[in-house]
């Protein structure tokens, strides 16, 4: 007789740190930071230096788990980042583009051009 596998997403990475490899104890704790305040955490973001996280929550990635009648839960799968800021550990993002759309290893970055604001006249 086959057991049956019941499949679901979860937290993949939280504030950097592998959630299948939290003991469960750093998991409440986490949990218990997050729940007790309406503000951010201040917890530094791993992939971006000297910054804090910028987001509520903490969540970095998503990955499948899955469970099977009397087994444990196993992660499945590489985790899916779904925070901005995972892509730019190392600054993986921008290499990636320089070399794959800009064909340089070493592409200048600039901050964010604001050309479609409004200005406002005074007067």
């Amino acid at each position: 007789m086959s057991k049956a596998i019941k499949s679901r997403h979860g937290i993949g990475e939280w504030y950097g740190q592998a959630f299948d490899k939290m003991s469960p104890s750093a998991r409440r704790e986490w949990a218990a930071r997050e729940l007790a305040s309406d503000d951010l955490t201040g917890v530094a973001c791993p992939f971006r230096a000297g910054a804090k996280c910028n987001k509520k929550g903490g969540v970095c990635s998503l990955r499948l788990y899955q469970h099977a009648d009397g087994q444990p839960v196993t992660g499945s799968g590489s985790p899916v980042a779904v925070c901005p800021n995972r892509f730019l550990e190392d600054n993986l993002i921008y290499r990636w583009a320089g070399e794959v759309l800009l064909k340089t290893a070493h592409p200048v970055v600039l901050a964010e051009i604001g050309f479609l604001r409004t200005l406002s006249v005074s007067g």
